[in-house]
């Protein structure tokens, strides 16, 4: 709903409209879990990893792409996101809700964004892009792979 009014008025590009839209969007694949027979622990131990995923990265893009456009900007939040991600994904694998793999995912991202971010000014907007979409993919395959061998 807060996505929803923030694009009805034409301002998409607001934080919490972004971040309370990639939420919610991480909410599509515990609910396909749900359907598929999942226990509702499963469930939403999925939806921590999805929204982990994607509340860190916004951060991370919105910083890069400040960056780019030389205005000032701290990596201080988009830092602080990823590693409440690692703890919060790390928190689910101790208590066997997530694969130890998906830990792995997060601290990877963690070390992309510190990498990225300090190259930030170099990259264009639409090289950002297409890595994030490349890290998207690694990351659901690390998972799906983790859950399905159990590592």
């Amino acid at each position: 709903m807060v996505q929803l009014a923030h694009d009805r008025t034409g301002r998409r590009r607001v934080l919490l409209a972004e971040l309370s839209g990639a939420v919610a969007i991480a909410s599509m694949a515990p609910a396909i879990a749900l359907s598929g027979g999942w226990s509702y622990r499963a469930g939403f131990a999925l939806w921590v990893i999805m929204a982990a995923r994607a509340v860190p990265t916004i951060a991370y893009v919105r910083a890069c792409l400040a960056r780019l456009h030389r205005r000032p900007v701290s990596p201080l939040p988009m830092l602080i996101a990823h590693v409440l991600a690692v703890v919060a994904v790390t928190i689910l694998a101790r208590a066997d809700l997530a694969p130890r793999l998906a830990v792995v995912v997060m601290v990877i991202l963690l070390a992309r964004a510190a990498i990225g971010f300090a190259r930030a000014e170099v990259l264009t907007a639409r090289q950002l892009g297409f890595s994030e979409i490349a890290f998207g993919a690694v990351t659901v395959s690390a998972i799906v792979g983790g859950q399905a061998l159990g590592v």
